[in-house]
């Protein structure tokens, strides 16, 4: 008798739980939703010093008019997430920590090296 009112217990949390997610979900509130979406944020500052181009500060936004013609070898824009910026729109150095690789005659670009943000594209001109 004990074993049949065990298990008749543990079929019934079983069902109140697999009843109570299905109406979670069926409200929406079960899911995790993603509020990411891709944003190109530009450079602002100058591209020959290495530590301009490393400083999160330096990368926002609200600099729409910065032109970024195809190239290698100076920082510009990157797209990231839009979870990866601060509410100020500029990049969050917890999400993404950037190095900067290049000389200071040619000029840097970005490379990330740490953060727990996504994975930028990088945009840079010559």
């Amino acid at each position: 008798m004990k074993k049949f009112v065990f298990m008749s217990a543990i079929i019934a949390a079983i069902v109140l739980i697999g009843g109570a997610t299905h109406i979670l979900m069926s409200f929406g509130m079960a899911e995790v939703k993603s509020t990411a979406s891709p944003v190109t944020i530009y450079f602002d500052g100058d591209p020959l010093d290495q530590n301009a181009v490393k400083n999160t500060a330096n990368w926002s936004a609200d600099n729409p008019e910065n032109d970024c013609p195809a190239g290698t070898k100076k920082a510009c824009a990157m797209t990231v997430q839009s979870t990866d910026l601060k509410s100020n729109g500029e990049l969050d150095p917890a999400k993404i920590t950037l190095g900067a690789s290049g000389t200071p005659t040619q000029g840097y670009v970005p490379t990330k090296i740490g953060g727990s943000g996504s994975t930028p594209a990088f945009h840079n001109r010559n």
